[in-house]
């Protein structure tokens, strides 16, 4: 197992597509730093959404979690998953005597393995960002929280927010994978991705509207978690535990569902 963890993990790097998502982070960091400076302009310097050198690297994260980072994680779940199931070079792999739910969760490992070093290294270069195009200040307000927090304290926050930002984008990429697994297609598994993160944001603003405003409802979604629900759980305890639970439930039944499909040793033929 871990040969062929090795060997895919190989076969992601030769893809142009891995180093140009790595090469788009400067991108979206600039274009997080116009965005977030232009907003600064509009409000006061103590409000928790003003953003600072120390504040950059989470603020330049929320900016583009639930859009930009959702569909590098689509892509590359379509082109390691749903389009070699679908032009036959799964098969090709499925016969050098490995399984086919070895090859499903070790594509989904290296994945994850991506996207962990993605954001390790969107981590460091924001704080560059950051420190070189912002104001620093010792004490800032973060969201939900009454008080101004020192800079070892808003680290802390930061270290744990990209690690919920993590948990999240893990959660995101199972359910990508399972699309891409049971799709009849690379298109209808792009639909299947598309149309889960668009409902997912239109449901609990359907429910918000018509009056049934609840956080348990509003984080039932994996981009509302993302959007807003890890601040949120950062400062509260008892969110903490139910968007813990959402998230790791997310993660279990689409794994479930994998290890199902890839039971059927027909499936992919």
């Amino acid at each position: 197992m871990i040969k062929l963890i090795y060997a895919e993990w190989q076969r992601m790097w030769i893809r142009k597509s891995t180093w140009l998502f790595l090469i788009t982070i400067p991108l979206i960091l600039f274009a997080s730093f116009r965005y977030l400076s232009n907003h600064n302009e509009l409000i006061p310097n103590d409000s928790p959404d003003y953003t600072y050198a120390n504040s950059f690297p989470i603020m330049g994260l929320a900016e583009q979690l639930t859009f930009a980072f959702n569909i590098i994680v689509l892509i590359i779940i379509i082109l390691s998953f749903a389009q070699e199931i679908h032009t036959g070079q799964l098969r090709l792999v499925i016969q050098r005597s490995f399984s086919y739910r070895e090859v499903i969760f070790s594509k989904l490992v290296n994945v994850q393995l991506f996207i962990l070093i993605f954001l390790s290294i969107y981590f460091v270069v924001s704080y560059l960002f950051g420190f070189s195009m912002f104001d620093y200040k010792h004490e800032i307000n973060l969201f939900f929280y009454e008080s101004e927090k020192s800079s070892i304290f808003v680290f802390l926050y930061t270290v744990a927010y990209y690690g919920l930002t993590f948990l999240s984008l893990i959660a995101m990429s199972s359910v990508f994978a399972l699309f891409s697994i049971v799709s009849k297609s690379t298109t209808s598994a792009i639909g299947l991705g598309m149309g889960f993160l668009l409902s997912s944001i239109v449901y609990p603003t359907i429910f918000n509207m018509a009056g049934f405003s609840s956080p348990f409802i509003l984080f039932s979604s994996l981009p509302m978690i993302q959007y807003q629900g890890i601040a949120v759980m950062l400062a509260s305890k008892a969110v903490f535990y139910f968007n813990l639970a959402v998230l790791l439930t997310y993660i279990i039944v689409a794994n479930s569902f994998m290890i199902y499909f890839t039971n059927k040793k027909d499936f992919f033929y």
